[in-house]
């Protein structure tokens, strides 16, 4: 159940709407699997030829108004098929939750005629082209032409991403399906694109820049995507990486634009584009990279960008010029980001991300202090915080205060850890707080491992073998801190005049589930329910940002547990708080403890 925030000081009901209504949009995105898509991927076999019920002409209806799950031994589905075009769907679907049927149809269709993915995608987008062209969207007797089909009346789907009737209907009778003409588009979220001239507006755009301006660009995408956290694209239907994609990115630039294959001219555009608008790559990972897809993915990013803005004019794609919409793009996100908090939801068991957008008016609220913490940092300390609004401000008083009671800016911040990892208002299992020791400030660049403090608060009984984690309290706090000092000091060479080595990215807060599925370093230390929240630190009147954060962790895996929207607003307290006391101690020229800088033997403050 949605734990209601306005229980919360300084939060109302329609903050609490607000919310709700991202968490609802957001689970849609995740939720790849549907009670329909055993009979979409059936479907989608027919299509292709790759399954011909002997027979039984009817066997579109008879599948469409079947109950339950297929059963592939009784059709008579081969299951190696059904399991290859199973993938095909999810990563159509990726990353909004639900893909066009008209396309899954022209794909398919494409995939009896050609081999190979790659093909299949090229096919099916000049088909797109057709259709595109064709005058009345109840005939289409070119597009049936180009697509081999006897049968020129078209079946016209009102519901382009859910309509499985209309599919199996054009299965059935060997027939078009097209989209209904719509102002507003079910698909595009907004005016539909014409894609048919995508491609070669991109080829246009890349050989129009200079031979110098055009190697210049290529290698800044080759250090960039080699610079971000895994990058999983699928490229003629092979899977590319980090490494992959930067590969293509060198062999383009010893080649003639012209001489750029399709898909390849794709990828390419994409990262472009990336480099332009400045959305989240990953987000496209897991997914067939084209040139309808990538326009679809812009246009759906931008429409959700723009309801969010009353009175915004949003740019469309009529000319087909994606590098330009890329542009207009990313104007429209620094916008956004004026009032919204992009965020992003993280799968560890298969990098998919996908971002979503909190109002910065609810995110980044100022939350009064709980009188628990309060009590707790007196007992801890000596001394209480002289006021409860949590600001910088307070918290620079409030530390001049346990100075004087003898007490250090180290012993605030891990007392915040531990109370954070015991609250009954934000259940978690490991709270981790990291920030600069508060040497090397003026050179952030430069730092070491050494110069970064973190501290890891655990819940009270937590007992880490119960969780099938065998390093003990300490093993996880070392293994956790390394992690994070790692990071920190790669996101530091952002600044760095001349990189030591290849920057790492800056966060933007997220939740994450299955941390520990592909890395080793999560697995042993038991992260596996992650909730991310970067702080800015300031120092000598400079804002440093990938040097300091705080993590909230669940070690229980069930979807029960998960972190939500909701949790992150909540959360966002450890990160004022972690601020306020980091900005204060190096106001004053003081330092965390080195202790907690460095592989530790005990957990003694």
């Amino acid at each position: 159940m949605f734990m209601e925030l306005r229980l919360h000081p300084g939060f109302t009901e329609k903050d609490d709407a607000d919310t709700a209504a991202v968490e609802k949009e957001l689970r849609r995105r995740l939720d790849m699997i549907s009670g329909q898509d055993d009979v979409v991927i059936a479907l989608g076999l027919m299509a292709a030829g790759r399954w011909k019920p002997e027979g039984d002409e009817r066997a579109a209806d008879r599948i469409r108004y079947g109950r339950g799950s297929l059963d592939l031994e009784a059709e008579g589905i081969p299951a190696a098929d059904f399991a290859h075009f199973q993938r095909l769907w999810y990563w159509f679907k990726v990353p909004h939750g639900e893909a066009s049927l008209v396309w899954w149809y022209m794909f398919c269709r494409a995939l009896g005629q050609e081999d190979g993915v790659g093909r299949a995608l090229r096919r099916m987008t000049r088909w797109l082209g057709v259709m595109e062209r064709e005058p009345d969207p109840g005939t289409m007797p070119a597009l049936a032409r180009e697509m081999g089909l006897p049968n020129g009346a078209a079946v016209v789907t009102e519901a382009e991403t859910t309509d499985v009737d209309a599919l199996a209907f054009a299965v059935r009778d060997a027939a078009p399906l097209v989209p209904a003409l719509h102002r507003r588009d079910v698909l595009w979220h907004g005016r539909r694109v014409t894609v048919g001239r995508l491609e070669e507006a991109a080829r246009r755009s890349w050989d129009s820049l200079p031979d110098g301006e055009r190697a210049e660009l290529l290698a800044v995408l080759g250090r960039r995507v080699t610079s971000v956290e895994r990058v999983r694209l699928l490229v003629d239907g092979a899977l590319l990486d980090n490494r992959g994609v930067a590969a293509s990115v060198a062999d383009c630039a010893k080649e003639q634009v012209a001489a750029w294959p399709e898909s390849t001219l794709a990828l390419m555009t994409l990262l472009r584009c990336w480099h332009e608008a400045g959305f989240v790559l990953q987000e496209t990972n897991q997914s067939l990279v084209s040139f309808p897809a990538l326009a679809l993915f812009m246009t759906r990013k931008g429409a959700a960008y723009g309801n969010g803005l009353a009175g915004e004019i949003r740019s469309g794609l009529e000319d087909g010029d994606l590098v330009r919409y890329a542009r207009n793009l990313g104007a429209l996100r620094l916008r956004t980001e004026q009032r919204y908090e992009r965020c992003l939801h993280f799968d560890g068991s298969n990098w998919e991300r996908r971002e979503f957008l909190l109002p910065r008016g609810i995110y980044r609220r100022e939350q009064s202090l709980p009188e628990s913490l309060c009590e707790h940092l007196y007992a801890r300390t000596g001394a209480e915080p002289p006021a409860r609004g949590g600001t910088g401000k307070d918290w620079d008083t409030f530390l001049e205060r346990v100075l004087e009671a003898g007490s250090t800016p180290t012993r605030v911040i891990q007392e915040c850890a531990h109370w954070a990892a015991n609250t009954d208002d934000l259940p978690v299992d490991i709270a981790v707080f990291t920030a600069p020791l508060g040497t090397r400030l003026d050179e952030p660049w430069t730092m070491e491992f050494t110069d970064l403090f973190c501290y890891t608060g655990f819940r009270e009984g937590y007992d880490p073998a119960a969780f099938g984690v065998t390093a003990g309290r300490v093993g996880m706090y070392n293994i956790i801190a390394q992690r994070m000092r790692y990071n920190a000091v790669k996101k530091a060479q952002n600044y760095a005049p001349v990189m030591r080595f290849a920057p790492q990215g800056f966060n933007l807060p997220d939740i994450a589930v299955a941390e520990d599925a592909n890395h080793g370093g999560h697995s042993a230390a038991g992260i596996r329910l992650a909730c991310r929240l970067p702080v800015t630190v300031r120092h000598g009147g400079n804002d440093w940002n990938g040097l300091a954060d705080v993590r909230l962790n669940r070690c229980v895996y069930s979807p029960e547990n998960r972190f939500r929207p909701q949790d992150m607003v909540i959360g966002h307290r450890y990160a004022q708080w972690a601020k306020g006391i980091a900005d204060a101690t190096y106001r004053r020229n003081l330092t965390f403890d080195v202790k907690w800088a460095r592989k530790v033997t005990d957990l003694t403050p």
